[in-house]
C-alpha cells in the first residue's frame, strides 16, 4: 500500500504496487486463514481493495505489465525494484 499511495519514505510507483497487491491477493485465496502475525487492520480483502482503488490510476498496459511481473515472481526471488 505504500507504494499505491506513495508515503515517506516510499514514492508512489503504481506499477510495483498492483504486482504486490496482485502477489497477496492470491497468496490470501489460497490461504484464506488469517496469519496471526499480521495485524488486526489487515485482513485477505485488503488486497483486493488496494487493487480496486489503485485501478483507475493506471493505464490498461501498465496493470499488463504489472501482471507479469506478478507471474514471473518466484518466492525467494528479489523483487527488482
Amino acid at each position: 500500500m505504500l507504494y499505491a499511495r506513495g508515503a515517506d519514505p516510499v514514492s508512489q510507483r503504481p506499477v510495483p504496487a498492483w504486482m504486490l497487491l496482485t502477489l497477496a491477493e492470491r497468496a490470501s485465496r489460497a490461504a484464506p486463514v488469517r496469519d496471526a502475525l499480521l495485524t488486526e487492520q489487515h485482513y485477505p480483502s485488503s488486497a483486493r481493495a488496494g487493487l480496486v482503488r489503485l485501478k483507475d490510476k493506471l493505464h490498461p498496459s501498465d496493470i499488463a505489465e504489472a501482471e507479469r511481473l506478478a507471474d514471473a515472481w518466484k518466492p525467494g526471488q528479489p523483487l527488482g525494484f
